[in-house]
């Protein structure tokens, strides 16, 4: 997806900048891409918070099969936002038809770099699954034709780090989160002609979607589908 949509708010972009908004200028253009090459599933399973998070995971385990069997011959990449949520997918996979296509990463230095490697030159349909590829990936073309989100990418407020934010300035909060999806959801559609599936599965997608609408660029919006589960 176009990267000149990674401000997405100009006033929150610059506050936390220490920018005078009255000096910068914000320009927002649509995108260029086919809104059908570029197809958002919302397929809400459950709520994926802490607190609901246990009840939710076999309803999300038993989705992500179906959507394997959807694609046995194409790559993909599964952004399961915690290494939780990732070696539960693991064990679940393990015991299916599909579990030699997983590669999945820990950690440890040059663990991620690694498992990106083996994907991209493998010739078999390989699937990525990890919690940090939200940002800095090109999965162009055949390298993923759908995607998974397991969870709604809002930063973790077991860090203190984030939660001093969050105090200071709510909106900075959501701001994130925002920037993190969009970005989430362009790591397989990377020109023109290139084309993916996503699916979101996280029920908490619906409230993310309405506090973060004066912000999310309406091109964004338009690719988003609504499916009942």
């Amino acid at each position: 997806f176009p990267s000149h949509d990674t401000i997405l708010d100009k006033a929150t972009f610059c506050r936390n900048l220490g920018i005078d908004p009255k000096e910068a200028g914000f320009l927002r253009l649509e995108s260029d891409f086919p809104v059908e090459n570029r197809r958002i599933f919302f397929t809400p399973v459950g709520k994926m918070g802490m607190k609901n998070i246990q009840d939710t995971m076999p309803k999300m385990l038993k989705k992500i099969l179906e959507i394997m069997n959807k694609h046995p011959d194409e790559k993909g990449i599964i952004h399961c936002k915690s290494y939780k949520i990732q070696k539960a997918i693991i064990e679940f996979i393990s015991k299916t038809t599909h579990k030699h296509r997983l590669l999945a990463h820990g950690s440890g230095n040059g663990e991620r770099d690694m498992v990106i490697d083996t994907h991209n030159n493998s010739s078999e349909p390989t699937i990525l699954l990890s919690p940090s590829m939200t940002e800095g990936l090109d999965l162009r073309d055949d390298l993923s034709r759908w995607q998974i989100i397991c969870k709604v990418t809002y930063p973790f407020l077991g860090d203190d780090f984030i939660r001093y934010r969050l105090n200071k300035d709510p909106k900075w909060y959501q701001w994130m989160t925002a920037l993190v999806m969009v970005q989430a959801t362009g790591r397989s559609i990377r020109s023109r002609e290139d084309y993916a599936r996503t699916y979101v599965l996280d029920s908490d997608f619906g409230f993310f979607l309405h506090k973060c609408d004066n912000i999310l660029p309406q091109w964004w919006k338009d690719s988003i589908v609504y499916e009942e589960d």
